[in-house]
């Protein structure tokens, strides 16, 4: 009797052992999903992953070449302008006796502070 009792018992609830976990409703969905879809779900995702990436570097590739123009740009020095001489023209004279004369003591002297203070740092 007692055999017949645990027969009918696990008989009922084998069936019960075959349902969905509680929390889990569509979880027979998840199972029977088509690998094929999988597949290009997957291929799409790294399709995309690889597009971010490209997109990225590019953008930053522009953003690195514009800063460098910047720089480049920066570096270019103008050339004086220059007087323009007629064919027959004669350079002018440049009076040195009129520009500015430093005299060597005064030059040696402030040569000696900028090494001293060159010098100094730590």
């Amino acid at each position: 009797m007692r055999a017949a009792v645990l027969i009918l018992i696990l008989a009922a609830a084998s069936p019960a052992a075959a349902q969905p976990i509680l929390g889990q409703p569509y979880y027979g969905l998840t199972l029977n999903r088509d690998p094929v879809l999988d597949g290009q779900a997957e291929a799409a995702r790294q399709r995309a992953i690889g597009l971010d990436a490209r997109t990225t570097r590019l953008e930053t590739q522009g953003q690195t070449n514009a800063a460098l123009a910047n720089i480049a740009a920066a570096r270019v020095n103008p050339g004086l302008p220059t007087v323009p001489l007629g064919a027959y023209a004669k350079p002018p004279i440049i009076d040195v006796s009129q520009l500015p004369k430093i005299p060597d003591a005064t030059l040696a002297a402030s040569n000696a502070r900028i090494l001293a203070a060159a010098n100094n740092r730590h």
